[in-house]
């Protein structure tokens, strides 16, 4: 198909995202159309503007700033009183021991008081006491406990890059991700002083180590014997088997893009299977990808898991290239227990204001993508540190904090 000034294709070629024959295509048809070659040009324009104004000094952060951060955390610190694991064992110890004695002792007494008295001095089926009144303490019955069921495995959900609606008109989403590992991370910043591998870094796990309050719609699961109820999953009494939550805010890396998050928690109560899907518009959106996971092609390997347990979160992001501004994106289609759950319906408003929490999982993203060396041509330190700046408030809770003093060190490595 011809190319029209306003194919998000240009975007693509401006950001170095096109293959080979993509780009010579892009080129061609730009020879013999001046159109074409003056949306190139302003394309180019914004792309090196955008870049300019949001360079920073060299010291990233600024000193004054990182002082007040750090004497913010120091004086969350003086207020709150810290535990270390070993002092915590050690005032375990203090009284475990001897309580574990004294229990022992008890249950002893109990047994002697209760068992009767035996004529022989030996039993095959207990242990003689030495006491004057040889009395047999019978063997305990011992019952054999079920295995614990392990964990399931989780298999890598593929991401299949940049994909079309006409090819993919569904994606199937994760409601469990495997363990954060954004404590090797930062122990290969903090104490090894250097950035861990591009192949260590996990954005999933990374994105997943933090809990997000999402503003956009909301849409909740309920159990279908109490099929209305209050809305009282604040105290932990409610049958909701999950919520879904979801918010929209523009792209960092890319102006004329848009990530959508998405987040699933289980309910207060109990354990429930839930699957979660995306489906985008085709009659609005051009291309879109799941950030993360294992960059290979092609369909999920295996089914995913589908156990969302009780009071657990997932959330994922999604970037989303659109033919217009804005408008209907899709919809987030869902299940519990094999019930249809109310389905979200996707309309990003340009003009909405994001949340806090929508602001920093942005900033998550960013990050964990720089740190594996992806998009080298559409992110670097400034952007980082300029989403950075953004992120940075008093009220921050102490994760999020570290975190901020983590880019910062990475940025100076």
């Amino acid at each position: 198909m011809p190319l029209q000034p306003e194919d998000p294709r240009l975007t693509n070629y401006v950001l170095g995202e096109l293959s080979a024959n993509e780009v010579s295509a892009v080129e061609q048809e730009a020879a013999s159309d001046p159109s074409l070659r003056q949306k190139i040009q302003q394309l180019k324009s914004i792309h090196l503007n955008l870049r300019e104004n949001l360079t920073t000094p060299a010291e990233k952060l600024q000193p004054r700033q990182r002082e007040n951060v750090r004497r913010k955390a120091l004086a969350t610190h003086r207020t709150r009183k810290v535990i270390s694991l070993a002092a915590l064992r050690e005032n375990l110890q203090a009284w475990i021991i001897p309580a574990s004695a004294a229990a022992v002792l008890a249950v002893t007494t109990f047994l002697l008081m209760r068992m009767p008295a035996d004529d022989s001095p030996t039993s095959a089926q207990g242990t003689v006491v030495p006491d004057s009144a040889s009395t047999t303490i019978a063997k305990a019955t011992i019952t054999p406990q079920p295995p614990v069921a392990p964990e399931p495995i989780l298999p890598s959900v593929v991401q299949r890059g940049t994909i079309t609606p006409a090819d993919y008109p569904s994606l199937d989403l994760p409601v469990q991700i495997k363990p954060s590992s954004l404590e090797e991370i930062a122990k290969s910043i903090r104490e090894n002083r250097q950035r861990p591998p591009h192949e260590a870094v996990h954005l999933e796990e990374i994105f997943n180590h933090f809990s997000f309050r999402l503003n956009g719609v909301v849409a909740i699961a309920r159990d279908a014997v109490n099929g209305w109820h209050p809305d009282n999953r604040g105290d932990g009494t409610g049958q909701h088997l999950a919520t879904l939550s979801s918010e929209m805010i523009a792209c960092p890396w890319k102006p004329s893009a848009t990530l959508l998050l998405v987040s699933i928690r289980g309910g207060a109560r109990n354990d429930c299977n839930a699957k979660l899907a995306y489906h985008p518009n085709p009659d609005n959106v051009s291309h879109y990808r799941l950030l993360g996971y294992t960059p290979t092609q092609g369909q999920v390997m295996g089914a995913l898991p589908t156990l969302l347990r009780a009071n657990s979160a997932t959330t994922v992001a999604i970037e989303i290239e659109t033919i217009k501004p804005g408008g209907d994106l899709g919809t987030l289609d869902w299940t519990t227990n094999d019930t249809a759950a109310p389905s979200i319906s996707l309309t990003y408003r340009r003009d909405a204001e994001p949340s806090d929490d929508a602001r920093f999982a942005a900033l998550v993203c960013t990050f964990a993508q720089w740190l594996a060396g992806e998009l080298p041509d559409a992110i670097d330190a400034e952007i980082i540190s300029a989403l950075a700046r953004e992120s940075t408030s008093a009220a921050l809770p102490p994760d999020r904090r570290e975190f901020l003093e983590l880019i910062d060190q990475s940025l100076h490595l």
